[in-house]
């Protein structure tokens, strides 16, 4: 290669930079520029002259490029550099040529080792083609493959058929039937049990969440009561209504008193029970309601 400095003439400055040397420096950030084109400087100056040095190998080539890259405004005159007398370029030079060399020297390396490689991995597969051919082992290795396949299906139909054989010939016997057929009505009836059983545990549940309605409907209504009541209840509250005469009222009866002048019986429960005269009913009305004696009529004789 030969260093070579380039001057740029420009014929009217245009601005700080002129607008060819911006061009040449975004080539070179780019590495846009020919292999064979090696820039060392960029010099850039904001008269009508700028220059840059290069290592290059054909001269002809380095102009055609500048015209083509770096606008019509602007000449390009090429000069041959006496590197020997040359001060503060040597070292720079030296390393950057230095530099390419080696990096050079590896992509070279790299690709001989990459031609080297290819060469053996084709050398590798004819052998394995002639070995094939000759052993006929890719042939071998597909019939054993599809023969394997073929015999595993056929020995899983075999299976299947043994299988639903079995089970039709066990059913043919009436007791086997009749077995299979329980325990499927069986399990059937066993789940219906189950929610049935979860439902009234719903209800049940929600009923004693309830709490604020009456429990009990009465008897002119025509329903039927939610829950039953207790026989002595209505004998209580007749009870307890004796237990407070009215206001004012001196003829009221005395304390668990009824006609004829019987007392009630505790019962341990709710206080004292009235006692119930020989010839007297009591009619248990509905909730609420008085209990009433009446008097059985005399047995005629």
């Amino acid at each position: 290669m030969v260093l070579v400095l380039v001057v740029h003439s420009l014929e009217a400055v245009s601005a700080t930079v002129p607008i060819c040397m911006i061009a040449l420096k975004e080539a070179v950030d780019r590495r846009a520029l020919p292999e064979d084109l090696k820039i060392r400087q960029v010099v850039p100056t904001g008269g009508l002259r700028c220059v840059s040095l290069w290592d290059v190998t054909d001269k002809d080539a380095l102009q055609a490029w500048m015209e083509e890259n770096l606008g019509p405004d602007v000449k390009h005159e090429i000069l041959d550099v006496a590197e020997d007398f040359t001060y503060g370029l040597a070292a720079e030079l030296q390393r950057i040529r230095t530099a390419e060399k080696i990096a050079a020297q590896s992509r070279k390396t790299a690709g001989t080792v990459a031609e080297k490689t290819k060469a053996t991995f084709r050398a590798a597969g004819h052998k394995l083609e002639e070995l094939d051919t000759k052993w006929k082992v890719s042939e071998n290795t597909t019939a054993a493959f599809q023969t394997a396949k073929e015999t595993g299906a056929a020995v899983f139909t075999r299976i299947g058929s043994s299988v639903t054989q079995t089970k039709e010939k066990a059913l043919e016997n009436p007791k086997v039937a009749a077995t299979a057929n329980t325990i499927g009505t069986g399990l059937q009836t066993g789940w219906k049990r189950i929610g049935v059983g979860f439902e009234s545990a719903r209800g049940q549940v929600s009923r004693l969440l309830g709490g604020g309605h009456n429990l009990r409907r009465t008897a002119s209504s025509g329903d039927a009561p939610t829950m039953p009541r207790p026989d002595h209840e209505g004998l209580d509250g007749a009870a307890a209504e004796s237990k407070s005469p009215a206001k004012g009222d001196s003829s009221a009866p005395a304390k668990d008193a009824l006609p004829g002048g019987k007392e009630g019986k505790g019962d341990g429960v709710n206080g004292p029970q009235p006692a119930v005269d020989d010839g007297a009913v009591f009619s248990l009305g509905d909730e609420g309601d008085d209990v009433t004696p009446r008097t059985n009529p005399p047995a005629t004789s």
